[in-house]
């Protein structure tokens, strides 16, 4: 019973991981690109980054 649960709980979290990473994944590149094109240094683009994925955050857990 417990092996059948610890294998339920691992492929819900590599499958958990797998949809983060691959909405995370342009996302992220999309910020890159961004402040690139812009030419904003190495601290304003992880300030800026982090405030993309904070605000995404925030706007998911209100539409739970």
């Amino acid at each position: 019973m417990i092996k059948v649960l610890d294998r339920a709980a691992a492929k819900e979290a590599l499958t958990d991981v797998g949809v983060g990473f691959f909405m995370a994944f342009p996302v992220a590149l999309a910020v890159l690109s961004f402040t690139t094109w812009m030419n904003f240094g190495v601290i304003t683009t992880a300030v800026f980054q982090t405030l993309v994925f904070a605000g995404a955050q925030v706007f998911c857990a209100g539409a739970l």
